[in-house]
């Protein structure tokens, strides 16, 4: 066949369709392709053939399947959807509270009032599909005393209002102190202190359960952490979860964890260690903050009870470890974290010196640095959780 040389259209001599049923040679080579379907979806297609394309609907990227793979036709950058422009600081204490609080992760400027859980609940954790968020586990308040709640709410971010009911957290663990990734389908609760029994102590948790984010019902088992640990702490985009360890339970007593463990949400089953942080820290801010590429770990408590201004970062998709990225604007723990992509914001949080804290801060999430004064919650919130979702 000829060389063609700025075809614009090829069309049969009746003014149809042209076949190439041997096939395209490009750049004196076989392309292969004999024939091709499109597919739009979340999901790869099964037994694609070269030539065939796939708009990844989840990921807004779309593919080219060529020498049997897919090529990222555009070169596009994955998005990472399960977050949005609207953060939210959920419950916390002390004194304990039920609030739901929202702000514009944009804009700087403090907090309001958006709902309230079902009761008053600190030491949970939250997670987003960007639609619908949840806040899992927790601390409540029975009589006198503090104990475990198996209570998942729900509520819509871009409806203000009270949170409803969504299920359960498994009995064995109906824990606090935990954390939480999510891929906007799944969300994976790892770790925390549960009650062993009434009346007969604590005990942390290895065990990681899941929830479908858009199906209320009860959590399920995941799989196994590889350590008893609370007060650890996460980030994900939409194929991993990563969690960094925190507190571990060792023979005569505890240490704090420098290991981070890591998941396929997708895929039920025990986690595998993924490396280090570039410094040992539990209770750092509870929520994800990520770009799809980046993670981040905000605050926290060192040995020796150090409560420590550093910010940490981790590349998800590559094996390996964290590495600093700036400090927050003083010492703190306890606090949340949340984002929509490109920037990423503390809340609240403790710190011995000035206890329960009322500030947010924030940092843009592609560009190491320090943080800055983002604005106030609306009271000094110590244990909250943190998560964002879509405005409307």
């Amino acid at each position: 066949m000829s060389d063609f040389v700025k075809v614009k259209k090829l069309t049969s001599a009746t003014g149809g369709t042209v076949n190439f049923p041997n096939g395209i040679n490009i750049a004196g080579s076989d392309s292969g392709i004999t024939g091709t379907k499109h597919t739009v979806s979340a999901n790869e297609p099964s037994l694609p053939a070269n030539g065939d394309t796939w708009y990844d609907s989840s990921k807004s990227i779309y593919y080219v399947r060529m020498d049997n793979a897919w090529k990222n036709w555009l070169g596009t950058i994955p998005v990472f959807y399960p977050y949005g422009d609207r953060g939210m600081a959920v419950g916390g204490g002390w004194p304990r509270v039920n609030v739901l609080q929202y702000f514009d992760i944009t804009t700087t400027g403090n907090s309001a009032d958006f709902g309230d859980l079902g009761v008053a609940t600190d030491k949970a954790t939250a997670a987003s599909n960007g639609i619908r968020g949840l806040k899992l586990g927790g601390a409540v308040t029975s009589g006198s005393s503090s104990v475990h709640t198996q209570d998942i709410s729900y509520w819509a971010f871009a409806t203000l209002g009270n949170s409803s009911t969504f299920g359960n957290l498994l009995a064995i663990p109906g824990s606090y102190k935990n954390a939480a990734v999510s891929n906007g389908t799944r969300a994976v609760v790892g770790g925390g202190d549960y009650q062993i029994a009434a009346g007969s102590g604590n005990a942390y948790s290895n065990i990681m359960q899941y929830v479908t984010i858009d199906t209320t019902g009860d959590a399920q088992d995941f799989g196994d952490l590889t350590k008893n640990v609370n007060n650890c702490h996460s980030t994900s985009n939409q194929t991993r979860g990563l969690f960094a360890l925190g507190q571990a339970e060792v023979p005569g007593g505890t240490t704090y964890e420098i290991n981070i463990d890591y998941i396929t949400i997708d895929t039920t089953g025990n986690a595998q260690d993924f490396g280090d942080l570039d410094k040992a820290t539990r209770s750092s801010g509870n929520g994800i903050i990520s770009n799809g590429t980046t993670g981040i770990f905000m605050g926290g408590v060192r040995f020796s009870a150090s409560y420590t201004n550093i910010i940490q970062s981790i590349t998800i998709d590559t094996l390996g470890n964290g590495s600093d990225f700036g400090d927050l604007l003083a010492g703190v723990a306890y606090g949340a974290q949340t984002g929509n992509g490109t920037r990423g914001v503390h809340m609240g949080g403790y710190n011995p010196s000035s206890y329960a804290q009322n500030g947010m801060e924030y940092i843009t999430i592609a560009t190491p640095g320090n943080s800055t004064d983002f604005g106030d919650l609306l009271s000094t919130n110590d244990r909250p959780a943190g998560t964002s979702g879509n405005a409307s």
